[in-house]
């Protein structure tokens, strides 16, 4: 993780988050497995207390179909609330960026 702080991105990175929640990713998955920005900082601050839950794990994070989808061992009413946020912060995100390249031309 050294290698990711001496970056200085300005934001928490899927391999930092990843690197940070290892303990809570079960074995053999991945974790967060994208980034953008928004969404990493609504994890990590969700993470403080989904990791007091006793004997949470995630095993992974993705988009399928540009859709958030959030595997972990919590109820599936919470992780389709996750999954909502996520994809709400993902559209915000993709209008950003859309508007950048706008901006461009």
């Amino acid at each position: 993780m050294e290698i990711y702080k001496q970056l200085k991105i300005g934001y928490m990175t899927a391999l930092e988050f990843n690197d940070k929640y290892e303990s809570y990713i079960e074995e053999g998955f991945c974790g967060l497995e994208f980034d953008i920005p928004n969404v990493t900082e609504f994890l990590d601050k969700i993470f403080t207390d989904l990791t007091k839950i006793p004997d949470f794990k995630v095993s992974q994070i993705k988009l399928k179909f540009h859709m958030a989808r959030f595997y972990a061992n919590c109820s599936t009413t919470l992780c389709r609330i996750i999954e909502s946020e996520i994809d709400e912060l993902v559209k915000q995100y993709d209008l950003e960026q859309e508007s950048k390249e706008c901006d461009k031309d």
